[in-house]
């Protein structure tokens, strides 16, 4: 999704910040890790349930973020009203996103010549909640913490 949220001549830069907070997560992570017990302690360890926080919190920021997208961030992503023939929404959202400098249809032109086709068309509202799909997304969901 970098490429239809940042002009072209800025992706480079954005995806060098998005690996750098890459590694901040996992060194937070490597933070969190000082509140487990020493692995010499097996007592401390048996008894300890701070390794639930660590496992967990990957997925507890995934929740808000799709949170987020379902209730905050409702509109579809620029490329997805692409796919569908949306072109109209996708320059309304080219015009809220971008540089106001920027002109909305040579970045729509850009990002028709760069998106890949075979989307599912399915929103994550519809993955989400959609009787459809629901169940097998939820499903998926649930076998991420196996």
């Amino acid at each position: 999704m970098l490429d239809e949220t940042v002009p072209a001549y800025l992706s480079s830069s954005f995806g060098t910040a998005t690996n750098t907070l890459l590694a901040g997560g996992i060194m937070f992570a490597i933070v969190l890790a000082v509140g487990l017990p020493e692995s010499t302690d097996i007592a401390a360890m048996e008894k300890d349930g701070f390794w639930r926080v660590i496992y967990g919190f990957p997925y507890i920021c995934q929740f808000l973020t799709n949170l987020m997208f379902l209730t905050c961030y409702r509109e579809d992503s620029i490329v997805f009203n692409i796919g569908t023939g949306n072109d109209e929404e996708a320059l309304a959202l080219i015009r809220k996103v971008y540089a106001k400098d920027e002109d909305p249809n040579a970045v729509l032109a850009t990002l028709k010549g760069t998106s890949q086709k075979g989307s599912s068309n399915v929103t994550i509202g519809q993955a989400t909640c959609d009787r459809k799909y629901k169940k097998a997304t939820w499903v998926a969901f649930a076998l991420c913490f196996f």
